[in-house]
């Protein structure tokens, strides 16, 4: 049951295809044909090419590996596969297996896996690590943004940005003489004015000099920073999207007059 739960839930596309294609040439619509010679077996124990049909049986309570053999045996196990559909149905359980071995439910490790997230930046409505920069500030929302001056339930969505918006931030920064702490994508469910929008970045110090870029139609706009303090950077929106957080010297202090 392991192997079929892992096969299931690893979404081997090609191989259910292939399942199609052979049920198909046994000339049954049902796609199952049990042969004569096919004793009832164990039907938590099938295997592959009892999963697919592949020996003209599609019951689970049937045992047609070839010749009768044991559902174990390395030929019979994937009879009626191409050796690029046993790859890929051998990779997959693989990592069927393992994923189920880390106590981590399937929807989640999906979902992350959709985002381009780890479990936990998913999770955690965060972006942790960011491709292009070698070191990144995480950015996370934990709700309570405040909409058109309002208090709310609202929580905006971190996710990752494409690596040419990366490119674009540190292009920005450089102008700027300032350094990326992260480049994210901003997205929500509500529409909005303004958007008051408190982003936990751990690390931050109050009184460090950054400054939020928000990125459209390939340039990039500044946007209020309302509020730095220890681990958090508060600013105000006007529209969903690409924001980039920057480090910026603060200016020198002017020489005071003799």
């Amino acid at each position: 049951m392991k192997k079929l739960l892992a096969l299931i839930l690893a979404g081997t596309l090609l191989i259910s295809m292939s399942a199609y294609v052979l049920a198909e040439e046994t000339g049954d619509s049902d796609g199952y044909t049990p042969p004569a010679t096919c004793p009832c077996r164990d039907p938590n124990n099938c295997s592959s090419a009892e999963i697919l049909g592949s020996c003209g049986c599609g019951a689970p309570d049937c045992k047609c590996t070839a010749g009768g053999g044991s559902s174990n045996d390395s030929n019979s196990y994937w009879a009626g596969l191409t050796p690029e559909e046993i790859a890929i149905a051998q990779g997959s359980e693989a990592a069927a297996l393992a994923q189920e071995a880390t106590g981590i439910p399937w929807p989640t490790a999906i979902a992350a896996s959709e985002e381009n997230k780890s479990v936990g930046e998913y999770m955690n409505n965060a972006v942790t690590s960011t491709h292009g920069l070698s070191q990144t500030t995480p950015v996370a929302q934990g709700g309570n943004v405040i909409i058109n001056g309002q208090p709310s339930n609202q929580t905006f969505s971190v996710k990752k940005t494409l690596p040419a918006h990366v490119d674009a931030a540190k292009a920005q920064a450089s102008a700027l003489g300032g350094t990326v702490l992260n480049c994210v994508d901003i997205d929500g469910s509500v529409f909005f004015d303004t958007a008051t929008v408190n982003f936990y970045m751990p690390g931050v110090v109050g009184g460090q000099n950054i400054q939020v870029y928000h990125f459209a139609n390939g340039t990039w706009s500044p946007v209020n920073v309302a509020e730095i303090r220890e681990d958090h950077v508060v600013v105000d929106m006007t529209a969903y999207g690409i924001l980039t957080f920057i480090e910026v010297p603060a200016a020198p202090a002017e020489a005071s007059a003799e």
